[in-house]
């Protein structure tokens, strides 16, 4: 048998060899380079015959040799089992990923290495620098998701490659083409699609935040105006369930209530003011009494027309006016003092006496749900032409608008209804690139078209090839490739950012090799 015969025989493996060697490398991955040791370490206990330190050394050749014959093949096994841990390596910040990254590129370099304590200190302290620096530099560049995105992602928003992938320069720079190429033939047709998607199932999101109070969720099939009116109709529905199992059965309690408020009044307000203001109590409250009752439908009218003077004193701004709303604002929530002892009993407080707890946090869900709605209902209005699907920006407009404070400080201070949903939207959604006949919309159109549809630039020779490279672009942005799209881009995100410590490690081997 001649010696080419002879290796052959000794480098043909079993399925047994190969699921040994696959095994082996996946699970360096999961334990930071130390499986070979604890693998070694459960053997010796089995097989008498063998020590500790023999089956390492025999188990280390295993994996090298499975490395230098199938090296793509080996590191990737390795890398796929860091995953699961490669997100310890990732912080909000990119300082605090240089700090993960250093500590988890530290680890497993001393794991992965193969002297003594002294040799593993080495490698680590070779590893750990390298994976301070490429931690942050991969997740400032890789595609991944902005905390913002995952949250709108959470929510049921589909987000389109770019808007979904912004965290890094590559999901920015995909998402500026994808803002400036919406008016390229067909390409652009596809990717405002996906836009509009992404827009409309925001709508969705925002409408489900508000009724959530009410446990309803907008069916699927609506969008836009038929969307608004449905939310709507089921508050309605909300509100006529509610109140008519709700009543005051002493109404006098509420009446002496908004008197004393009254009174305490007089002396700070002009005289035609107060009449004027003690005129709209009588006929808000005391003229829908009846029996000494105030009835379901009696309370929920009381509620609305005070609320609506609120609004207009609060808008009109005077010293008298802001008086007069806060004066209201007691006889609906009352008046703790200082020790925060309740001093005076506002409408509130005679629904919780009077009325089931149950029924008490139904009216709450039920106003708290249209409260949220009011803004969400005016950011439809004001998109006209877009059939009732408004966008972040437009909701934005409206819940500032509906901040009836005098100077707006609950729009300033970021604390308005539904802002907070709103704000990540614009964040993510909202488009930085102006539409049609900007500088930075036509040199996109002139970067994808002349890169992607015409050979030689000028020629105005489609080349076959490239113009399927751009039909494939535009499909990726249908609606059944879009997810996928995105899963990839975020998944080649992951597996560079999970790759920092094995690679690290692997550097630093090399480096403490050149270097002893």
């Amino acid at each position: 048998m001649s010696g080419s015969q002879t290796a052959n025989k000794e480098e043909q493996r079993t399925t047994g060899d190969i699921a040994r060697d696959v095994a082996r490398a996946f699970t360096q991955g999961i334990t930071f380079g130390t499986a070979d040791e604890l693998e070694a370490f459960v053997r010796s206990y089995i097989d008498s015959d063998k020590s500790y330190t023999e089956l390492k050394d025999e188990i280390r050749t295993d994996i090298n040799k499975f490395r230098k014959n199938s090296p793509y093949f080996a590191y990737g096994l390795e890398i796929a089992g860091s995953l699961p841990s490669g997100v310890l390596g990732v912080g909000k910040t990119l300082g605090a990923t240089a700090v993960r990254s250093g500590a988890m590129s530290g680890l497993y370099g001393a794991g992965a290495s193969e002297g003594n304590i002294k040799d593993r200190a080495i490698a680590a302290g070779i590893s750990a620098p390298i994976g301070a620096v490429a931690g942050p530099i991969v997740q400032k560049i890789m595609p991944n998701a902005t905390p913002q995105a995952t949250e709108l992602a959470s929510k049921g928003v589909n987000l389109t490659p770019g808007q979904a992938t912004s965290g890094g320069l590559v999901g920015k720079a995909i998402k500026s083409i994808e803002e400036g190429s919406t008016s390229i033939p067909f390409i652009g047709t596809m990717i405002q699609g996906a836009m509009d998607r992404s827009t409309t199932s925001f709508n969705r999101a925002v409408i489900n935040d508000a009724l959530k109070s009410i446990g309803k969720v907008l069916p699927k099939n609506l969008t836009g105006r038929k969307a608004i009116e449905w939310a709507k109709n089921e508050i309605s529905k909300s509100y006529d369930d509610v109140v008519g199992k709700m009543s005051i059965n002493n109404a006098d309690d509420l009446i002496e209530t908004a008197s004393t408020i009254s009174t305490n009044l007089k002396g700070n307000i002009d005289s035609k003011l107060y009449n004027n203001f003690n005129n709209k109590l009588s006929e808000i409250i005391v003229a829908r009494v009846k029996d000494g009752k105030l009835s379901g439908k009696a309370l929920q009218n009381i509620q609305t027309d005070i609320k609506k003077l609120i609004t207009q004193y609060n808008k009109t701004g005077g010293t008298s006016e802001i008086e007069m709303a806060n004066a209201l604002n007691i006889i609906l929530k009352g008046q703790i003092n200082d020790a925060g002892e309740k001093t005076i009993f506002g409408l509130d407080d005679f629904l919780l006496r009077d009325n089931a707890t149950e029924v008490v946090q139904q009216f709450k869900n039920t106003n708290t749900a249209y409260s949220l709605f009011e803004p969400i209902q005016t950011a439809s209005i004001s998109s006209s032409t877009s059939g009732g699907t408004f966008s972040p920006g437009q909701l934005l407009n409206a819940i500032k608008k509906s901040d009836t404070t005098k100077t707006k400080s609950q729009f300033a201070t970021g604390s308005g209804k539904l802002q907070t949903l709103a704000q990540t939207g614009d964040e993510v959604i909202g488009t930085n690139i102006p539409n049609s006949g900007t500088a930075d919309r036509l040199a996109t159109k002139d970067f994808v078209t002349a890169g992607g549809l015409l050979l030689g630039g000028q020629s105005g020779v489609i080349d076959p090839t490239l113009a399927a490279g751009g039909l494939m672009a535009a499909g990726a942005y249908s609606k059944p490739a879009q997810k996928i799209t995105t899963g990839a881009l975020l998944g080649a995100g992951g597996l560079a950012q999970d790759s920092v410590a094995p690679v690290s490690s692997l550097l630093a081997q090399q480096e403490f090799l050149n270097r002893f």
